[in-house]
């Protein structure tokens, strides 16, 4: 089944990746897939603890996309990410359960526009879920736009 035309794929890299940040946000239920991203980078943003993703041609980001997506919450999700991030449409590859690269299909990406606050560091997924997950709700509580 395809999604209608009312509504988007979403690309995660950071603190929507995970499955308690993702629902504190949106009002919907949406499957999620891991998928990769080509063409970007994944760094620290200086003095928080969520990433950004800009442009490299040669690197690529580890994610989950997020199916099916309505207009409603992606309203929402604009409202979380702030002025500091601008939505923009980039094709995506699945990633099949044996770790292959499968289907490429066009979602909505998050890429952070403040290049003075990025930190040169990679943003590390693992680091985030040990050391900021727990707090990072409280300090960046959802948006019910």
């Amino acid at each position: 089944m395809s999604p209608s035309e009312s509504t988007r794929a979403v690309f995660t890299y950071g603190s929507l990746m995970f499955p308690s940040v993702w629902s504190a946000v949106v009002r919907g239920s949406y499957p999620g897939r891991r998928a990769v991203l080509q063409g970007f980078r994944r760094y620290a943003v200086r003095g928080e603890t969520y990433p950004a993703a800009v442009r490299d041609p040669d690197a690529r980001i580890a994610g989950q996309l997020y199916a099916g997506v309505d207009a409603d919450d992606l309203a929402r999700l604009d409202a979380f990410e702030g002025n500091e991030y601008q939505r923009i449409t980039v094709p995506v590859r699945l990633i099949a359960a044996d770790g292959r690269q499968g289907e490429e299909i066009e979602a909505e990406l998050y890429l952070f526009l403040p290049a003075d606050r990025i930190d040169p560091r990679d943003w590390d997924p693992d680091r985030f879920r040990t050391d900021a997950l727990s707090t990072f709700i409280a300090r960046y509580p959802p948006s019910d736009a």
